[in-house]
């Protein structure tokens, strides 16, 4: 019988104290905290008390009664350590009851409020344990590490929206400087822009979006322009499609290295010919800086010799290099109007393998 006794339940996944009133067949008729009436299905009750309260009292001294023990129970909560139980019970991987986890963390015998407390720890915390009803499941070392690992991502990324929406509100204000950039909060705001709700970073950050009153994908472009992240005619196809637009510091490196280890030794080759004395003419203009190729006439006989003279970044950059692989990659230098992807970083196609004026290259 449980009428007139305090009850446990979820309403919502939140854990709700009643007081039975009446007792159906297969139901309830409750009293709970803010004085309504609820009907509650028997098999949603977890726990119920042993004594009975007086339901001859007003509603105002039974919801004082309710009030008092959710009070208590959370101040025994602050006794219950999951972490520290399932130290102690992860080995067994039994079922355990509620009666006695409460029964272990309080050395005695478990009241209603023992036991609620403890039920209300496991369920603040899932990391340890699962509970189901009265019973509660230690959980694997392995799924408390990889829930533990999760929590701290999710602490993380609260930290980064917090930070990021902080900043992103100064930035959108028009505050200069007075909060520093948040790099994650740029990464996902191009990635928005880029993607919108498809977006991979959408379901962790699309709260930064409400916060901050962003509703479309041109906001975040007319944004990452201002900022001068982007150009006004920044070409999000390559962005979208993760096409290389820039180049590795260490590539960058590699591309100098190579330069200073090999131009020399390809221009003293004894294999090549000397062609220095021939007027060679190339079709770019005078800003071109990466010039690949040329022409020559020569008069021998009766004839006219047409050469033509292509840059040869082979003799600088090692086949199967790690330089290498990224051009083989890329295939060709690839020109827009708002700018260029090279095959090969400016050491190269700009100095060590470009056909400058005045300047002795090696080419085929």
């Amino acid at each position: 019988m449980l009428r007139g006794k305090i009850i446990l339940f979820f309403n919502r996944k939140e854990i709700v104290l009643g007081i039975c009133r009446e007792e159906q067949a297969h139901s309830l008729i409750v009293l709970v905290a803010d004085r309504s009436t609820m009907h509650l299905a028997l098999p949603r009750v977890v726990l119920a008390s042993d004594e009975c309260s007086d339901l001859t009292l007003a509603d105002e001294v039974l919801v004082q009664t309710l009030r008092r023990h959710n009070d208590l129970q959370r101040a025994l909560q602050q006794n219950v350590m999951p972490s520290t139980l399932w130290q102690a019970y992860s080995t067994s991987q039994q079922v355990i009851s509620l009666s006695e986890l409460a029964r272990q963390i309080f050395h005695t015998e478990p009241s209603f409020d023992h036991q609620a407390a403890v039920l209300r720890a496991l369920v603040a915390d899932t990391i340890y344990f699962k509970v189901h009803g009265t019973q509660v499941f230690p959980r694997t070392p392995q799924d408390v590490e990889a829930r533990l690992l999760k929590a701290q991502q999710e602490q993380k990324n609260q930290q980064i929206m917090s930070e990021g929406a902080a900043w992103l509100s100064s930035v959108l204000r028009g505050a200069k400087h007075s909060i520093p950039a948040s790099e994650p909060c740029i990464a996902f705001l191009k990635n928005y822009a880029i993607f919108g709700k498809e977006s991979p970073q959408y379901a962790t950050f699309r709260e930064l979006l409400s916060r901050t009153g962003i509703t479309d994908q041109k906001q975040c472009f007319d944004l990452l322009f201002r900022l001068g992240i982007w150009d006004e005619d920044e070409n999000l196809l390559l962005q979208r499609h993760g096409v290389p637009c820039q180049w590795s510091a260490e590539l960058l490196d590699t591309a100098t290295q190579c330069t200073a280890d090999n131009l020399h030794h390809a221009l003293s080759d004894p294999a090549r010919v000397d062609l220095t004395g021939l007027t060679v003419l190339s079709i770019d203009d005078p800003f071109t800086q990466d010039i690949d190729d040329a022409l020559s006439i020569t008069f021998q006989q009766d004839s006219i010799v047409l050469g033509v003279h292509i840059a040869d970044p082979a003799a600088i950059v090692p086949v199967g290099s790690e330089l290498d692989r990224e051009a083989s990659l890329r295939g060709t230098t690839v020109y827009f109007p708002e700018g260029k992807i090279p095959l090969l970083p400016h050491p190269v196609s700009e100095n060590a393998a470009s056909l400058q004026q005045g300047i002795e290259r090696p080419a085929l």
